[in-house]
């Protein structure tokens, strides 16, 4: 669901709902749209995997962390794989290499 872009690619991205029917609720719509956000991580995840040994644990940062996301993600979008939320860890990070 590229509504406004992708970060992924250079060209424009487009997005439509397809299937509804008068069942369909605004939280089927959501799933779908946060479903459809995820998978180029689930698929670049699962590429990394190819090539290099990945630990199960994979750490989330940022806006969309959240104990929520990240139950999301185990649960529906990455089997195998433990997420734990890192609150600042662009700033923990910082200084760190500060202090070094």
């Amino acid at each position: 669901p590229h509504l406004c872009g992708d970060r992924y690619s250079l060209s424009r991205r487009t997005a439509s709902f397809r299937g509804m029917t008068l069942s369909t609720t605004r939280e089927h719509l959501l799933q779908a749209t946060v479903r459809g956000i995820m998978r180029p991580m689930a698929d670049m995840l699962h590429e990394c995997e190819s090539a290099v040994a990945l630990k199960p644990t994979v750490f989330v940062t940022g806006g969309g962390a959240t104990a929520a996301a990240a139950a999301y993600k185990q649960d529906v979008l990455f089997e195998g794989k433990r997420f734990e939320v890192r609150k600042n860890s662009s700033l923990i990070g910082l200084a760190k290499l500060a202090c070094e």
